[in-house]
């Protein structure tokens, strides 16, 4: 038989080209101004959060003061505990400090290069590295004063924002897009909302538990713990650590002890009160839901493992609400 060479032609549309090199320079964009879109997502985020106690207040008052007055409601008590807070912890530091020098001397779980560690050493550095970073805490500073006044201005011109949005799509398309809006507008601010409710529950639970258990500074871990677990998944592991290592540097037994607390919370919010909090809105598996916080937290840090849920649980919304409308076309001819 004699051989034959076949020959395959392959041919590319230049509008195939362009949208690949779009893409690209979407990607190129995208992380160039990743902290400029961040701060755009909090700020929605949060202002799909606060909607609803906005248009609460928008039935006697204009959209401009119910704004005003639920970023007030927001910002000032912020402001109050951090007044709070911050004095009081900057009295109590070296009385900590001191404590738990003891804990870990007397603990005899505990290695014994690690049983004669000196935490003061340890909180030099830690002031030093501080003061040393004062420009990036002036930028975080920056960035949360951004988001609020971002968000203040998404909640007063909600309406011409959405209706400028609106104008870049057919006719025809436009009531559906306005139903797509406020599907994302629900899952964000029910995930917003009932992260905060979570994380209030679980300090109230962890602060009473390391309370109950004679636990030195308790409060301040309850509340640490409860910072930390509006991380998705990742959170509230953490967030044990602290308490954990006091636990055990004081016995065994109170090691122990302050380790059922965290796991009888963490199947109290798992068991109860995420499903019945979430709603079932945020429709991921747990293996892609980690997935998500992973990505976003080795792209974005911390601010990206918070943001990643939300955003990964409107993705599928979006796709079905597309596919159902026929935005996206079925067939792309290369």
């Amino acid at each position: 038989m004699a051989n034959e060479t076949i020959h395959h032609e392959y041919s590319i549309s230049w509008s195939a080209l362009f949208r690949i090199a779009l893409v690209f320079v979407g990607f190129y964009l995208f992380w160039q101004l990743h902290t400029v879109i961040i701060i755009m997502i909090l700020s929605l985020m949060l202002s799909s959060a606060l909607y609803p106690l906005v248009r609460f207040f928008n039935r006697k008052l204009s959209l401009t003061v119910s704004s005003v007055l639920v970023m007030l409601l927001l910002i000032i008590p912020i402001i109050i505990s951090i007044a709070i807070i911050i004095p009081n912890f900057i009295d109590q530091f070296p009385g900590l400090l001191t404590t738990l020098n003891a804990i870990f001397s007397r603990a005899t779980l505990l290695p014994e290069s690690f049983r004669h560690i000196d935490l003061t050493q340890y909180a030099e550095n830690g002031v030093s590295y501080l003061v040393n970073s004062s420009s990036k805490i002036t930028g975080f500073i920056t960035t949360f004063i951004t988001i609020l006044f971002m968000t203040l201005y998404i909640l007063i011109d909600s309406n011409r924002l959405r209706s400028i949005f609106i104008e870049f799509f057919p006719d025809e398309k436009r009531d559906q897009i306005q139903r797509l809006i406020k599907e994302i507008y629900i899952i964000n601010g029910h995930y917003i909302r009932g992260n905060l409710l979570i994380s209030t529950i679980c300090t109230t639970i962890i602060s009473i538990g390391l309370l109950s258990l004679n636990i030195p500074y308790a409060i301040p871990l309850g509340i640490f713990a409860g910072i930390l677990d509006l991380l998705p998944l990742i959170g509230a592991l953490t967030g044990a650590i602290p308490a954990l290592i006091i636990g055990f540097a004081i016995s065994p037994t109170t090691g122990f002890l302050v380790l059922l607390l965290f796991i009888f919370y963490q199947q109290v919010e798992n068991n109860l009160l995420a499903p019945n909090v979430y709603k079932r809105l945020l429709d991921l598996s747990p293996s892609l839901s980690l997935l998500s916080v992973l990505i976003g937290a080795t792209t974005f840090g911390v601010t990206g493992a918070f943001v990643a849920l939300p955003i990964a649980a409107s993705i599928p919304t979006i796709v079905k609400f597309a596919t159902r409308e026929n935005i996206i076309k079925k067939r792309v001819s290369i």
